[in-house]
């Protein structure tokens, strides 16, 4: 269904389309991303992840194609089994990490949202988990928010000339019929500092902030600016 000119024979095709017209693989969310077995090519079950949800949703991730940085990309889809029947809400395009990515199918009232939670480190000290939420409609999946789950850096500190201040985010999530409540907490605190003199490794404040995306026809509309934005770089 989600595919109508796939073939077990043939397998999937790098021009292929899905049943909304869209190319499975030909995006620009793909681009750059590679066959290793060439085309066309068989689905195997080590590809597809398929993840459950309430009323019987589920998702599917066919993580055909692989990128320069370690990323896996493919068609996602929301679905769902009743009876006899299967139902197709919406189809896109993921690209993520193949470790450490978690995706949950969700009810938001009469809307279906897929959530993707995709965490990237290039340091220790420069950490970022993000929630990727995405709406079905007209059966498309479309991205309409991107959220700060965990998130962690180290600057240099205005108030303590000469130190470094670490923040640290947290964000709770809470998912309401009529949108997505958060809540914001972040801790602020002196990192270690070598000279015993130094009056370091310490809290300076933590600040908790609550927000709420609204569902406005193809996005999710939040209620403030990020807590992240009007936090950072001010200790």
């Amino acid at each position: 269904m989600i595919t109508p000119g796939y073939s077990e024979e043939r397998g999937l095709g790098p021009t292929d389309t899905d049943c909304t017209g869209n190319y499975l693989f030909a995006n620009e969310m793909l681009r750059g991303g590679i066959s290793a077995s060439g085309w066309p090519r068989r689905v195997t079950p080590e590809e597809l992840e398929i993840s459950a949800g309430p009323d019987g949703l589920r998702v599917i991730w066919l993580r055909t194609l692989k990128f320069e940085n370690g990323d896996e990309g493919g068609p996602l889809a929301l679905v769902r089994a009743v009876d006899d029947r299967a139902e197709v809400y919406g189809i896109g395009s993921l690209r993520a990490p193949p470790k450490g990515t978690r995706i949950t199918p969700v009810r938001l009232g009469s809307d279906n949202l897929v959530v993707v939670e995709a965490k990237q480190c290039p340091d220790p000290d420069d950490c970022r988990q993000r929630g990727h939420f995405y709406l079905a409609r007209r059966g498309r999946l479309f991205e309409s928010a991107q959220v700060d789950l965990e998130r962690t850096a180290v600057l240099p500190s205005l108030s303590e000339r000469g130190l470094y201040a670490r923040y640290t985010l947290r964000t709770d999530v809470t998912y309401r019929p009529n949108g997505i409540q958060l809540l914001e907490q972040i801790q602020v605190r002196i990192i270690k500092y070598e000279e015993q003199n130094r009056d370091s490794d310490r809290e300076l404040r933590k600040v908790e902030f609550q927000r709420f995306l609204r569902v406005e026809r193809d996005t999710l509309f939040s209620s403030n600016d990020p807590l992240w934005e009007r936090v950072v770089g001010q200790d």
